[in-house]
């Protein structure tokens, strides 16, 4: 069936996503095929032991390599969800090593045999120990040596997964068990410095990180974290050097920028750390903490307005901004920014949402009645009557409001949520009102003519 991502989407969550959005169902495992325009040049991705796929043999990237088919492809991916790794030079001419479709090497064919009754509904958890050491047994005996060991990977992704779901003792015990596995991976590393980092086990955390950076002087998420690590612990200059060499390696690294930023703006340099927080910001527009950071640097030195318009974006991408910062803008900025000119030039009388009487506000006169109608005086009992009925209907919660036109004034009634919308960001196509609720209307029957004109 059809799926679309859109364009530059990292690999990593495309396969998330098509885990997460595509169903299994009864299946056991589910394959993309990517066109167009792919994320790297890869002709496909598949964890070890997992259960999801990716040929990549049709993007523009790829394309060009006319010796690489999808069937071999598809051969080579699903082959590595049953096990299979990437063999040595003996395994040269087999699928797991550009090879046609339907020729393994030895040793990958013993794994496939080994685990072709497997669930893969379980994961690598779902292999049990016999079966990881028998792996281990035939993957020791020729495997690619440019590469990490991919059963610790896998181990690790499942730990990362506990942990996302909260676990993180378990989570904590898969990755080292990985670690364990291959203690060369600089990725194993990485994320057990990560998940330490994430329970404020500081000094743990900046041991783990810098062994991954000695393993890998391109891990730059481990760089970038042990940045963040080594300023919780009071250690700015080394901060500042580490977050500098990851920009060397990597330009496009919002987090980076943000913590050069605040470095550069404690020392008081805030030209340098406006900089830096705004180029965050044009690497990656939704990085929320970016707009948060610039909103308090800008705030400090006296450009209320932008310092305004940066917490707006921050709390529109999800950012907790501080109440004590909203204040102080709030003091600061005199007047609220003016309507936009399609709501400041607006015809027409204006609406008091809080008391949504259009009987009273929409029509320069009383409305005309159907026949049978009864009308009472104006401002009479009959329609304290009806408001005061139309005041009880809007305390139920959720119940629509109701135009009845028998009423002796049509009486608008507003739902409203107990959050308020938030302000529309000022970069943002501006509404031709803003409303502070959700408002829902139920229309009985509609009048036969206008309401006459005033007298």
């Amino acid at each position: 069936m059809p799926w679309t991502i859109g364009p530059a989407v990292p690999l990593q969550t495309i396969m998330t996503r098509l885990h997460r959005e595509m169903a299994v169902g009864s299946a056991d495992v589910l394959v993309g095929f990517a066109a167009e325009r792919c994320e790297g040049l890869h002709y496909g991705v598949a964890q070890l032991f997992g259960r999801v796929a990716m040929v990549q043999t049709s993007c523009l990237d790829t394309a060009v390599l006319s010796n690489t088919t999808a069937e071999a492809v598809l051969s080579h991916e699903i082959g590595h969800l049953f096990g299979a790794f990437h063999p040595g030079p003996s395994g040269a001419g087999s699928v797991m090593r550009y090879g046609p479709a339907d020729r393994f090497d030895s040793r990958n064919a013993r794994i496939i045999r080994m685990m072709r009754a497997r669930d893969f509904t379980t994961g690598v958890p779902g292999v049990d120990e016999a079966m990881r050491k028998a792996w281990t047994t035939i993957y020791a005996e020729g495997h690619a040596s440019d590469e990490p060991n991919p059963l610790a990977g896998a181990i690790a992704n499942a730990g990362a997964a506990l942990a996302a779901e909260g676990k993180m003792p378990e989570a904590e015990a898969l990755i080292r068990e990985a670690v364990g596995v291959d203690p060369s991976a600089a990725r194993v590393h990485s994320m057990l410095g990560l998940l330490l980092s994430e329970q404020g086990r500081l000094p743990e955390a900046a041991s783990e990180l810098q062994t991954a950076k000695r393993l890998s002087f391109r891990e730059t998420e481990a760089r970038t974290e042990l940045g963040f690590v080594l300023l919780k612990l009071g250690r700015e200059e080394e901060a500042l050097v580490e977050l500098r060499d990851v920009l060397r390696v990597e330009r496009r690294a919002p987090r980076a920028y943000v913590w050069v930023g605040m470095i550069l703006a404690r020392r008081n340099r805030v030209p340098e750390a406006i900089s830096a927080l705004r180029t965050a910001i044009a690497v990656d527009p939704t990085y929320g903490p970016a707009q948060l950071e610039l909103a308090g640097v800008l705030d400090r030195v006296g450009q209320p307005a932008e310092a305004w318009a940066a917490a707006e974006r921050a709390h529109d991408l999800g950012e907790d901004v501080p109440g004590a910062l909203w204040q102080r803008l709030v003091d600061k900025v005199p007047t609220a920014p003016p309507l936009p000119p399609t709501c400041a030039g607006a015809p027409g009388p204006a609406i008091d949402l809080d008391r949504p009487d259009a009987g009273a506000r929409a029509h320069p006169g009383p409305p005309r009645l159907p026949a049978g109608g009864r009308r009472g005086p104006a401002g009479g009992r009959a329609a304290d009557r009806v408001a005061a009925r139309a005041e009880r209907a809007a305390r139920l919660p959720g119940a629509p409001s109701v135009v009845r036109l028998g009423d002796p004034r049509p009486v608008l009634t507003a739902v409203r949520l107990a959050q308020p919308f938030a302000p529309m960001p000022s970069y943002m196509p501006q509404p031709p009102l803003t409303l502070s609720g959700v408002f829902s209307y139920t229309l009985v029957a509609e009048p036969k003519a206008p309401p006459p004109p005033p007298r």
